[in-house]
């Protein structure tokens, strides 16, 4: 090949080292290069980075944080302090019902309430593209972010994610667990943003997959 030209793949092939920092920063500087969007976990341990997600806002600043459950999935609250997460700053909101549960996501997001909110929608139906097109625009407004937690190997929900993240527990998908931590892959799946597709192996407490 002539001195000077290179592949069209070669120019569109991320580095080991530049995906794994990507992956990196969702965990450790996400509150500065991530605020005001809508991102989504889905996979086999969505609880792990959630909780991550939040203990990083918390640490970036003073707003609370929010979790909005089905009632059937909310971590362990020991478990939670474990992870580095203040409960005083963290608001719980639990409802049976899905359109209860996204119209508490509007109301913090829309209120200013909070830095983050995560919404846990395994049960009910996946949300009205409409909906989410409207937290779009209100987390764009205000800076809060909305974390769908979807588990399970669903798709990105809308166009309006702007980042779709999937967390499996253990490198090879079966819950490695060696001492005090868990074993998690995090793969950016989807992203229109700062980040870009990676893959990273992590370790953190256990109890939160």
């Amino acid at each position: 090949m002539q001195a000077g030209l290179v592949r069209a793949s070669q120019l569109v092939t991320p580095s080991p080292a530049r995906s794994q920092s990507a992956v990196d920063l969702l965990l450790h500087g996400f509150p500065g290069d991530l605020r005001g969007m809508i991102l989504q976990v889905s996979g086999s341990a969505p609880i792990t980075p959630v909780t991550q997600i939040l203990r990083s806002a918390q640490q970036a600043g003073p707003a609370p944080t929010a979790w909005v459950s089905d009632g059937t999935s909310l971590p362990y609250p020991p478990d939670l302090v474990s992870a580095g997460l203040d409960l005083q700053r963290l608001l719980f909101v639990r409802s049976q019902r899905a359109d209860l549960r996204l119209h508490a996501v509007d109301r913090l997001v829309r209120g200013e309430l909070v830095s983050v909110v995560a919404v846990d929608l395994a049960s009910g139906e996946p949300p009205d593209p409409g909906v989410l097109g409207r937290f779009m625009h209100l987390s764009a407004r205000t800076g809060a972010t909305v974390v769908l937690i979807t588990p399970g190997t669903v798709g990105a929900l809308s166009p309006a994610v702007r980042v779709h993240l999937r967390a499996t527990a253990g490198d090879d998908g079966h819950g490695e667990t060696s001492g005090h931590t868990t074993g998690v892959r995090l793969e950016v799946l989807r992203s229109r943003g700062p980040l870009h597709g990676g893959v990273l192996d992590a370790r953190f407490a256990p109890g939160m997959c």
